[in-house]
């Protein structure tokens, strides 16, 4: 029964977020087998946390006051940010004796996602500048693999405020800590892959660097990282990272 009413909601806010244009088809459907794992698993109080993720990443740009025109989200990124956590609630079927950990490395997962969404945005609403992460070189804010005061001082909090949804399903301040670690450890990680691996790209038109494929109509050169690791292959391991520290550590 749980698993159909999981369906069901899954579906309607899937279906709201696809006609709010915050969500492709292939999005909304990714983010209904999601939603139907975590629901189907943990009921409502598991889902929280993967609600108040999914909330706060499409509304907090308008909350902080950044002008910004909102994104749809494809399949893959949903599953960059959703694969860890779903598996963690995979694990738990499979392996119910180990519920607590697989709980852990959901939690953790979800508050790397969030931690790695809030620095993005404090950086780049509040940050004067950021350096290079491996270099130290100051380079624009919003970078890829790039870190500022402003932005870490909000990937902690969206680390914490996860952290705290997931209170009914981890208990204990112990362990609340312990998710706001590994989300904001998971926030470094993920700055750690984009500053080594992710794939960077040459314009040969204007000249500029960045990590489009496609710049003014032509394809790109690369320039450094591997071709095939962008943002959300970066997204999705760091958070399967965590989760998998989250399992064990739990």
């Amino acid at each position: 029964m749980s698993w159909l009413l999981g369906a069901g909601l899954a579906g309607a806010i899937a279906l709201g977020a696809y006609y709010a244009r915050l969500l492709t088809a292939g999005g909304a459907w990714a983010a209904v087998l999601v939603g139907t794992s975590v629901f189907g698993v943990g009921g409502v109080w598991a889902s929280l946390p993967m609600i108040a993720f999914f909330a706060t990443s499409s509304l907090l740009p308008r909350a902080l006051g950044r002008p910004h025109r909102p994104e749809q989200r494809t399949a893959a990124q949903v599953w960059a940010n959703g694969l860890a956590p779903t598996l963690c609630c995979w694990g738990i079927l499979l392996y119910p004796w180990r519920e607590s950990a697989f709980w852990l490395g959901y939690c953790a997962s979800l508050a790397a996602a969030a931690a790695d969404t809030w620095a993005t945005e404090f950086g780049t609403q509040f940050a004067k500048g950021a350096r290079h992460l491996t270099t130290g070189k100051p380079v624009p804010k919003g970078t890829s693999g790039a870190l500022s005061n402003e932005g870490t001082i909000g990937g902690l909090l969206g680390a914490f405020l996860i952290a705290a949804a997931c209170w009914p399903i981890v208990g204990g301040p112990t362990r609340l800590f312990i998710t706001t670690g590994l989300g904001f450890g998971g926030m470094l990680l993920d700055s750690l892959l984009g500053a080594t691996l992710q794939a960077r790209f040459a314009c040969p038109s204007c000249r500029k660097e960045g990590e489009r494929r496609i710049c003014c109509g032509v394809l790109a050169t690369p320039v450094r990282g591997l071709s095939w690791v962008d943002n959300n292959a970066v997204n999705l391991l760091s958070t399967l990272c965590v989760a998998a520290v989250g399992v064990w550590v739990g």
